[in-house]
Formats: structure tokens, sequence, C-alpha cells
């Protein structure tokens, strides 16, 4: 596992969740009856008007951000809340909410969930959203994005392009895995490392996007800057079939680096901790008891107050591959 800064630099005090580029994180989940969509948990740290404008929203298939991830089985970038096709328009505008990106989580050809990130225009924010689709020629070609103060990484990243297996995305599209690059601007394994570096992004999430059962439809890269993290820590856990439980196989703890040696030797099994929770349930899911869900690292997870989470189940055809955890 990477990690980037010393604890000795990490500050004493509680973390603030959701207060750069990430003002809130929902999940949205089929109803009972399959017809439309509800709201299935979210984080919002300070805005209370969003949270209460969503809890009790409904969403049709292709209605509004969600149901737009649903009815193209894809990801869907919106820019302009306020002036879209986004039923929280007042809510965003009141809240300085300006941007959405929704991932469409599938089990096998059965919708799980869509994970819904909103996001700020702060200035001082700094981070990406990139999707990555295959194209007529069999590359992966960037068909959506959202780029924060990161104006001239996202022109060059406009003329890449990633045939299978190269390339971040396109080591996803071969692996349908979710993968981890710290240290962006030192990696020989990011084709953009200059960039990065320039730029000040510090780590990549890569995350697989299946149309069908074994058929890709894209990539999503989130890029994290170090100045101003996406999340706080990544883990991805992977199910290990000998043993039937889930390990971190790959995890960023930023600032908190003290945090990885008791996480490298936890392993969950069905229902234990945040990852456990989420290969039981099957669906995506927000916690703002971190501490509480985490009881085999809760008092460490309190000290530094990271209360705040979101975990995402990654499948291959039906069956449990691993599952993210982003710690904001």
């Amino acid at each position: 596992m990477q990690n980037a800064v010393d604890m000795n630099d990490a500050p004493e005090a509680a973390v603030r969740p959701l207060s750069g580029l990430l003002r809130a994180v929902e999940v949205w989940r089929p109803s009972d009856e399959g017809d439309h969509l509800v709201w299935g948990g979210g984080a919002y740290g300070e805005l209370d008007e969003l949270r209460a404008a969503s809890v009790d929203e409904t969403f049709a298939c292709g209605e509004g951000l969600p149901g737009a991830a649903w009815e193209t089985r894809s990801p869907v970038v919106m820019h302009q809340l306020s002036a879209g096709n986004f039923k929280r328009a007042d809510a965003a505008r009141a809240t300085g909410v300006t941007a959405g990106v929704a991932l469409p989580c599938f089990r096998g050809d059965e919708l799980q969930g869509i994970v819904v990130f909103l996001c700020g225009d702060d200035p001082e924010a700094q981070g990406a959203f990139e999707v990555w689709s295959r194209n007529h020629r069999e590359e992966l070609g960037l068909s959506a994005s959202y780029y924060a103060n990161l104006e001239r990484f996202g022109l060059i990243s406009q003329y890449v392009k990633f045939p299978r297996g190269s390339g971040l995305p396109g080591e996803t599209w071969v692996s349908r895995f979710p993968k981890l690059i710290s240290r962006l601007g030192q990696s020989k394994g990011f084709m953009r490392a200059a960039g990065a570096a320039a730029d000040g992004l510090s780590t990549a999430l890569s995350i697989p996007i299946m149309r069908s059962s074994l058929d890709l439809d894209s990539v999503v890269l989130m890029l994290s800057s170090a100045r101003a993290p996406l999340a706080h820590a990544f883990e991805i856990w992977a199910r290990e079939q000998e043993s039937d439980s889930l390990r971190i196989c790959q995890a960023d703890y930023g600032q908190f680096v003290n945090l990885q040696p008791g996480a490298a030797k936890l392993r969950y099994q069905v229902g234990e901790g945040l990852a456990g929770g989420v290969w039981d349930h099957g669906v995506p899911e927000v916690t703002e008891e971190l501490p509480v869900v985490e009881s085999a690292r809760g008092e460490a997870l309190a000290e530094i107050g990271l209360t705040t989470a979101l975990a995402w189940p990654v499948y291959v055809s039906t069956e449990l591959a691993a599952v993210i955890n982003l710690f904001l």
C-alpha cells in the first residue's frame, strides 16, 4: 500500500468532511416495485437544505441526474445543476452546489444503485472526474469530465486515447478491477504524470463500469490533489476466494498514514465493517458514523475525525470482485 505524507505532519484536530470539491455524496436505489429510484442514504456535510430536499425525492428512469445514469447505464456528468435537468435546482443554487456526477452500479444486468457526487465551485477546490468510453476504434476516449481548477490538465486530456491494456484506463478495461495509483507525478504507470505533477494531482482511482455482465461500458477516473483531496483515504478491498473474506489490496491514507499498519491486518467476513456490509447487502452505502461501522479500528478513526464514508461494490457478472471505500 502506498501513502503520501508522514503522520507527524497530520493535524491533531478532527477533519472537516465534505468541505472541498465534494459537497455531498448520495445513493439512489431501485424501489421495491423497481419502477423508480428512492433515496438510499447520503452525506451532506453542512448542507441541511439539500438533505431536506433529497430524502423524500424519487426519480423515474431517465429523470434527473440519477435517472439519466439509470437509463443510459453509463456515468453522467451534469455541469450546471441550477440550470439543467436537475430536480433539486433551487436547493443546489441555495447551497452552492454547481455540478454533479452520477455513476451506476450493476450486478450483472440488475441495477444495485446510483452513486451521485455533488460538487461545489470553491476556488480552493481541485480535482477531477473523467469518463473514458469505448469508441469505434476500440480505444478509450474522454467522453465526459468535470475538472475543478485543472484547465491545463483537462485540455491535454481531450487529445489522449487509451488502447486496451494501455495506461490506467486501459489496464482497468482488461482487469475489470479497480486500481489505485499514488504519487501520480512519479508514476510510470500514469501516462499523464508530467501534467499531474504540474497541477498537484496526487492520487488516481479507476472504477470499471460494466455495460453488461461481461462487457465494459467505460472507466471512471477520480483524480485527487494533495492540497484539496477528494477523499481523506482510499481503500480497495479484494475478495479472497480461498478464505471467502475481504482484505485490503491497495490503499492511500494521505496524511493519515498511521492507519495503514492496522488496516493491512484486517480481514472481513460477510457483514463485517463497511466493506463487509456492502458485500452482505450488495448495494453502495454511505455512512456518517464510520467509527461505529468500523468497530475494529473505530477508536483510531474517531481520534482523527474520519466519520463519513462511501462504500461501492464492484461486480464481474454477478460475483463481487472488490469493494471501494472512500473516507470523506
